[in-house]
């Protein structure tokens, strides 16, 4: 007998169902792919930036979100009375702090500096005195880094906590404008994540070895994003709904019906009941 003819309502019916559920899939992954084509553009462009000479920032205003992503050069004095800690960050396996310090500048805004990585058990109470130079607070620095933009897409979480003895901001990540909201002077909308510095006196331990904290991060780049993988997730999907089906329909359809007398399928549910039963 031909299998396609055999063909019930109910398999008709699981078809349509994987049809419908692989076109949907199949379009959800060709947005995820589109949505990986613009982000990879994206980052195409930002690593441009970043291959660009590095800006001198005596010399620009430092504004523009065009400027994001840039290599800069910058002058200037460490508020550390002013440090903001970013809780909960890991490196290397040992939990710890991020240090963002303002960057105090003559006749400019002042710009915020994620100088690095200091070690706190909780994730908090870092020993912030020991990124701090022995020269002075106020010794000149020049810092190298990457402008990078603020991070508004969810809230910072701005709390205020005693961290090393003194009373500090303590963020989730670099809100630019609601860190700003909490300090004396104007703050520039970019800020720098610091990859080198100088002129700033290092404070040595016992023994005289020197104590590089914080320890500078690696330089930032660009997130490739997950878009790709999703992308081939829902295609999977589809892939799953249709060669699921069709290997439901082929089993089904390999049996053989029972036939009867007359050479009519038999429905098992009514054998061996009474006519009438």
């Amino acid at each position: 007998m031909n299998r396609f003819h055999r063909l019930e309502t109910r398999h008709w019916i699981l078809l349509a169902v994987a049809l419908g559920a692989a076109g949907l899939f199949s379009g959800l992954g060709l947005w995820q792919a589109d949505r990986h084509g613009q982000r990879q553009a994206r980052n195409d462009t930002l690593r441009s930036r970043l291959s660009a000479p590095a800006l001198d920032a005596a010399s620009t205003t430092l504004a523009s979100d065009s400027l994001a992503w840039r290599r800069v050069r910058v002058g200037g004095r460490y508020d550390y009375g002013r440090e903001i800690v970013l809780r909960g960050r890991a490196h290397g396996g040992t939990p710890g702090v991020y240090v963002v310090t303002p960057l105090r500048r003559d006749g400019a805004p002042a710009l915020l500096v994620v100088r690095g990585w200091i070690p706190a058990a909780d994730g908090v109470h870092a020993p912030l005195s020991r990124g701090r130079p022995s020269s002075g607070p106020d010794s000149a620095v020049s810092v190298t880094g990457v402008l990078l933009p603020s991070v508004t897409e969810q809230e910072a979480g701005v709390t205020r906590d005693s961290v090393d003895g003194e009373p500090h901001l303590v963020a989730s990540h670099v809100d630019v404008a609601a860190l700003a909201d909490s300090l004396p002077y104007p703050v520039a909308p970019l800020y720098v994540q610091r990859t080198a510095e100088e002129g700033r006196g290092e404070r040595r331990r016992a023994g005289g070895e020197e104590d590089r904290l914080p320890e500078v991060l690696a330089a930032p780049s660009p997130d490739p994003g997950p878009h790709f993988w999703y992308a081939v997730q829902w295609f999977g999907f589809a892939v799953i709904a249709l060669g699921g089906t069709a290997a439901y329909l082929w089993s089904d359809l390999r049996e053989e019906p029972d036939l009867g007398p007359e050479g009519r399928a038999v429905d098992p549910g009514r054998v061996g009941r009474e006519p009438g039963g």
